[in-house]
């Protein structure tokens, strides 16, 4: 029987998310179980009120459900996720000092667009595995080795 040894691939570090409209880049971790912080205010979150379980009606997704989910994660990202920032400029062009307040009020003024995009990057696990890690090819890729 084979074993397998994948204790050495976790999404579990950082990873640098570039701000493409504006100069920076931001510091961040995983949105995902991996980071234990962001994990438990999710659960927090979305744990029904007064023990009452959810009804199937209730699990339906709106407009008005997706702008609260991110109105929530605008509140999430500062503190779990957005661990740092380099090279961002503030209104007056100047290098804005890497602190919890400025992550927090730069997350706060994205439009919805660009904190969605960084929610997406934040989301996909191969974004944070260890240097050096390549992701498996796949069946193209392999087919086009076989070829050479």
């Amino acid at each position: 029987m084979s074993e397998f040894n994948l204790s050495n691939i976790t999404p579990d570090g950082t990873a640098e998310f570039r701000l493409e409209v504006i100069p920076g880049v931001l510091i961040v971790r995983p949105a995902s179980e991996a980071n234990q912080g962001y994990f438990n205010a999710l659960l927090k979150r979305n744990k029904p009120q007064g023990g009452r379980r959810l009804r199937k009606a209730q699990l339906g997704v709106n407009a008005e459900d997706i702008a609260k989910n991110r109105s929530e994660d605008r509140e999430l990202y500062p503190k779990y996720i957005v661990v740092g920032m380099r090279d961002v400029r503030d209104t007056a062009g100047q290098i804005a000092d890497d602190t919890p307040e400025n992550r927090e009020k730069l997350v706060r003024a994205m439009p919805n667009w660009l904190f969605d995009e960084l929610r997406i990057f934040c989301s996909e696990p191969m974004n944070f595995l260890p240097e050096g890690e390549d992701p498996p090819p796949d069946e193209e890729e392999v087919e086009e080795l076989g070829e050479s």
